[in-house]
């Protein structure tokens, strides 16, 4: 599959956090991006499971304590890339990205029914068993970190971006 991708300009602060829904394609995305520019690629699950040690999608759900831990992860390793910018994907509580005000950010919009095709193809060994039950309970999850409150910052953020620039034009 071919990406139209976006001209490097519109990303001007070298860090974009890529959020949505379980299977939405936030990493596929996010690893396009960063192919794309010379960023590097950071998935929080990968930052939480360094700081659980596990990467067991349970093993990962029900510490809101690690937002802390999670922002200053992110910020030491855009601190010591060698690469222009940084892209993160899989943000489910809205605290880090109100840690990086000027971050772009991107919601992947992607039909549930979609996301369920994917998770159920995918069988991670990090899901568990790929059932509806499994791709519920995780949406659940996600629910709980506030990953509505990420999808409503996002939309907001950028059609006020949007407006700024209508405005400026």
């Amino acid at each position: 599959r071919t990406m139209r991708m976006e001209p490097k300009s519109m990303y001007s602060t070298n860090m974009i956090f890529v959020s949505g829904t379980i299977c939405s394609g936030k990493s596929y995305l996010g690893k396009e991006l960063a192919d794309s520019f010379d960023y590097d690629f950071i998935e929080i699950s990968r930052i939480v499971g360094g700081i659980l040690s596990s990467n067991m999608r349970n093993d990962l759900q029900g510490h809101p304590e690690l937002d802390v831990q999670i922002i200053d992860a992110i910020k030491d390793i855009r601190r010591s890339t060698r690469k222009d910018g940084l892209v993160v994907s899989g943000t489910r509580q809205v605290e880090i990205l109100h840690a990086f005000p000027n971050a772009e950010t991107i919601w992947m919009n992607t039909p549930l029914s979609v996301c369920l095709t994917r998770f159920m193809e995918r069988d991670a060994d990090k899901d568990g068993e790929a059932t509806l039950e499994q791709f519920d309970h995780y949406m659940t999850q996600d629910e709980e970190l506030g990953i509505e409150s990420v999808k409503k910052y996002i939309t907001l953020n950028n059609y006020k971006k949007e407006r700024r620039n209508d405005e400026k034009n």
